[in-house]
Order: structure tokens, then sequence, then C-alpha cells
């Protein structure tokens, strides 16, 4: 018994679910809230070839999918940003007000019966427990965003999407592909070699990353060393392109004046943004996964 299958060449609900993000740039989060437990097509091939070579299992059925449910609107979100590279945004909407007009559309549209047959499917669907099943063919699941690709280099994919977010913070302008390159290739011989993880919405901002250097936001250690070493190895590497040697190499003089009032101007927003920080760090945290 799989969860939402999803990745690969979409089919079935998935298809649906693609067709539905790529049309609208608004999306329903619907209340109460639907949740989903989704499995890669991957991890659906994998588990079949590992029921395969072992036949003697005394356990006839299997759970396949996330342990954990996820809302069906963050389901959404990742798939409109990880596939689809589009930012969608969501309003609140009763379940149960589509499900009416669904089940009024079906009467007239064969199409509309077929997509309020999986609605109501996925409303109704239970809660499966699959910590035994995945201990039993000995699986751990892919991460939900590297099913949305249809290769295997979905790490990579999030290294660069890191790389870029990350230069462009610290040179203030979009970084060149022979940059980022280096920036992946650099962090996949680190001891630490996978993405950090960082939030769609900070992948799109990329200063948000200024909130984020400070402990107050980031409560694991790890996480936070690990951001602090990268940020200091993407200002090196910025230092070091000739993209970016008219941010640090000053080739014409410069008033006195000027000079002054920039340093009071990067002074003033560093001691607000310090008053700010704790203030914030509660909305913030859930930028780093």
């Amino acid at each position: 018994r799989p969860g939402l299958v999803y990745g690969g060449n979409p089919g079935s609900v998935y298809k649906t679910l693609i067709l539905l993000t790529k049309s609208s740039i608004m999306l329903p989060s619907f209340f109460p809230t639907v949740y989903v437990q989704p499995i890669s097509v991957e991890d659906i091939c994998k588990a079949l070839l590992r029921l395969a070579v072992k036949p003697d299992l005394v356990q006839k059925e299997f759970n396949i999918a996330a342990h954990k449910p996820i809302s069906f609107s963050k389901f959404l979100k990742e798939l409109a940003w990880r596939r689809l590279h589009r930012l969608r945004f969501f309003i609140p909407f009763p379940a149960f007000i589509l499900q009416i007009l669904l089940g009024a559309g079906s009467l007239f549209s064969a199409n509309v019966m077929n997509l309020s047959v999986r609605f109501r499917s996925l409303l109704q669907t239970p809660y499966i427990a699959t910590e035994t099943s995945l201990d039993i063919l000995d699986m751990e699941l892919s991460d939900l965003p590297e099913g949305f690709w249809l290769n295997r280099t979905a790490g990579r994919r999030q290294l660069l999407e890191e790389g870029r977010a990350i230069l462009r913070y610290v040179s203030g302008r979009a970084p060149s592909p022979s940059m980022i390159s280096r920036y992946v290739k650099a962090i996949e011989l680190s001891k630490d070699s996978k993405a950090l993880g960082l939030q769609n919405i900070v992948l799109t901002f990329p200063k948000l990353l200024y909130l984020l250097e400070g402990r107050g936001i980031i409560k694991r250690p790890t996480v936070f060393k690990e951001l602090e070493r990268r940020l200091d190895f993407a200002l090196v590497l910025a230092e070091a392109s000739v993209d970016n040697i008219d941010d640090f190499i000053l080739h014409k003089s410069v008033s006195k004046i000027k000079v002054i009032l920039l340093i009071f101007w990067v002074l003033s927003k560093e001691i607000l943004m310090q008053m700010i920080r704790p203030l914030i760090s509660l909305v913030l945290r859930w930028f780093i996964k």
C-alpha cells in the first residue's frame, strides 16, 4: 500500500497536481487541514525490488510511504518550487465547499467527475503506519525534494540552488555559472557535503541570510557552524573572482564625506538588525530545516 506517489514522469494523480499547480498562482490551503504521506516513485521501485528478492517474508502486506504526514498545501508548495521552479501563494479554503462544487460539476463533465473522485479519495485517505514495513525492508526513504527531480542528481541540484543564493548574498549580484560550479565542487569535497536545506523563501530572497547569521535565529549549533563556514568560503570565492573585482578593489578616489556616510549607514543598519533579531527569531527558525 503506497502513499501519495510522486516523481518521475507525471501520471495519474501526480499529473493532475502538476497541471493544477502550473495553471494557477493561487492555490487552496484546505481547512480542516488535509494531510498526505508522499512516497517517490523511485522509492516504490526500490521497495518492489527488495520484496522480489525476499520471497520468504512472513508479512504479506507492506505500507510504503513517509512515516510523518505533511499538509497537502506544503506538498503543493514543494512541487511548485522543486519541479516547476515557481512560487505559489495559498489562500484558506473549506474542503467541503470544493467537494460540493466538484460534485455538482461532475453531473455535466466526465473530467470533473474524475477529479471529484480523486479529491474525495484524497480527503478520505487514512493514516498508514509505515515504520514496521520500512524496517523489514531496511529502507530509508528519500527526502521530499529529491523525488521531484527526474534524475538522481538531487543532492547536486540542492547545492547549486544553495550556492546561487549564498554567492548572491555575499557579492550582491547574480553569480556566474562557473562561480556556482566552483562552490558546489568545493562543498562536495568537504567533510559535510550535503546541502544545508535552505527553505524556498531564502533561496528566492538571499538577503534573508543576513537575519539567519545570528545565533538567536538558528538553534542548531552544527547548522549554524556549517552555514558560517560556507558564508566565509563564498566570500573568499567572490573576492577571488574577476566578476566581482569592482566590488573589492577601489579604482577611483572617493570623498571622505561619502565614506563617512557609508560607514554610518552600515553601522546603523547593523544596530537595527541586532535589535529586531530577537523579535523575529520565532518566525525565522523554520527557514533552516
